[in-house]
């Protein structure tokens, strides 16, 4: 049996009003692997120079696996961030980065995949086919 490499979907409930794990600056900063997360997902999203150095605030940080949180090693993770490189070009600065991690225990097999989008896109009642139809046509990591 393989690890699931589907890309993840946004859930039917909004979970940064469940389920946030992260909201202090000093929590982001503690996990680090957040803002790798987002940077994975931008650049399976985004055409980007690679030499451009990312400008992220980190806003809050949800998983659809409470429980186990920051810790589980199969989850899907809602990071919520504003692009500040894009801000200061007048574009929409305020986005949605969704990375699923799984790991098979048995085969040692890592994967992450994830795409971002802009909040507006996901928070303004997109429905799930439209939003899959779209997410289908990105590139996985």
């Amino acid at each position: 049996m393989g690890v699931d490499r589907s890309m993840p979907e946004w859930p039917p409930e909004n979970p940064f009003e469940r389920h946030c794990l992260v909201r202090e600056k000093e929590e982001v900063k503690s996990n680090d692997w957040i803002r790798l997360y987002v940077e994975l997902a931008l650049a399976t999203t985004e055409d980007r120079d690679g030499d451009v150095k990312l400008k992220l605030k980190i806003v809050n940080v949800a998983t659809d696996l409470l429980d186990e949180g920051v810790n589980a090693k199969n989850a899907t993770f809602y990071i919520r961030y504003n692009d500040l490189s894009k801000a200061a070009l007048g574009e929409v600065s305020d986005h949605i980065a969704i990375v699923r991690r799984r790991f098979d225990e048995d085969t040692g097999c890592f994967i992450l995949v994830g795409q971002s989008h802009q909040s507006s896109e996901i928070l303004s009642g997109v429905s799930q086919c439209g939003l899959a139809r779209r997410l289908d046509n990105r590139r996985s990591v």
